[in-house]
């Protein structure tokens, strides 16, 4: 009698394994907040796997090819993922060429997993989306600086919080004002390239109140209510 409640028990572990399987929000186009969120961003090749079912991982030891944010000065790095995809982890092979997202835990060890923006690098894309690809490059860490400055703010649990100012081309030319969580609370102003305001909207606690637009001299041309 026990060894046939063993076995159901066994059975229902593995069938509620498969159940509550790796789920994951599903990323649209990179973003500022996405890009703050993560501590390492690279581009690397596969060199060997090791497996720790114990802990049940895998880490990864990965040729860096290109580093788009994160301090790494050595030519390789180790990357901690899950065993499998109930797990949430990545799907490594030798060789293969990978597009990166990390975080940092305490120790100074990286993981990453299905929940991140992380992508094997095919032929027939052999970078990653163009989009993608323009926003690492402009806004990619050199020695800890960012090279070009997209935009300029401070985050809260990974949220934008308080007036953050948007950059093209190391010109102002957008500001908004967010909430203490992260939601648009106040004013955000878009800017000409002369620097004359283009337009203001005004939001209150995430809901859109009020845009008002001007022309090139400073003179309302029209004016949007909720």
């Amino acid at each position: 009698m026990k060894k046939i409640l063993l076995i159901i028990t066994l059975f229902f572990l593995a069938f509620n394994s498969q159940l509550f399987a790796c789920s994951c929000t599903y990323y649209k186009k990179i973003d500022i907040r996405q890009f703050n969120s993560y501590d390492l961003i690279l581009k690397g090749q596969v060199i060997s796997i090791d497996k720790n079912e114990e802990d049940w991982e895998k880490i990864v030891e990965v040729k860096v090819l290109k580093v788009y944010k994160g301090h790494q000065v050595n030519d390789t790095i180790l990357i901690k993922t899950g065993l499998d995809g109930a797990s949430c982890g990545l799907n490594f092979k030798n060789e293969e060429k990978w597009l990166i997202y990390g975080y940092k835990n305490q120790e100074g060890d990286f993981s990453t997993g299905l929940c991140t923006r992380s992508k094997k690098l095919i032929l027939i894309n052999p970078l990653f989306s163009i989009g993608e690809r323009q926003f690492l490059k402009n806004y990619r860490n050199y020695d800890g600086f960012i090279k070009t400055k997209l935009a300029e703010g401070e985050l809260k649990n990974g949220m934008p919080i308080n007036t953050w100012k948007y950059f093209r081309n190391g010109i102002i030319w957008e500001t908004k004002e967010y909430s203490d969580t992260g939601i648009l609370n106040g004013k955000s102003k878009v800017f000409y390239e002369n620097g004359e305001l283009h337009y203001e909207t005004i939001y209150l606690n995430g809901k859109w109140i009020s845009s008002t637009y001007f022309d090139k001299d400073g003179n309302v041309q029209k004016v949007y209510e909720n």
